[in-house]
């Protein structure tokens, strides 16, 4: 019975992390109009340079909200740490879906939505 309910809590967290990726959680907004950023942008000339330039901005947000997160130290730690992960987890799978996007893939698939939280 343990593993099932540990299993069910695992597919919810996927679940949840997913949705929370590809429709945006405030303050981000969703994949889609992240990808739509980098699209419309013409000073990129080609898709790998949107793409490139997109993993360094998600990067330095994704180190600035760790940062933020360990700024209480040790007393905030217990609620700190799984703020930190949620965050990371968040902008992480949100980048792999705005470059699944930029690189042509149905957001909707669900196959790619698979890809994204992996």
């Amino acid at each position: 019975m343990t593993n099932k309910s540990s299993n069910s809590k695992a597919l919810q967290l996927v679940g949840w992390l997913t949705e929370c990726a590809i429709d945006g959680v405030p303050p981000l907004s969703s994949a889609e109009d992240l990808a739509q950023e980098y699209l419309i942008d013409t000073s990129f000339p080609d898709d790998e340079e949107r793409i490139e330039s997109l993993i360094n901005w998600e990067i330095t947000k994704n180190f600035t909200a760790g940062f933020i997160t360990g700024l209480g130290g040790l007393i905030t730690l217990p609620v700190a740490l799984p703020a930190s992960f949620g965050a990371s987890w968040v902008i992480q799978a949100r980048m792999a879906a705005a470059i699944a996007r930029i690189a042509g893939y149905d957001l909707t698939s669900d196959r790619v939505q698979t890809f994204i939280v992996i």
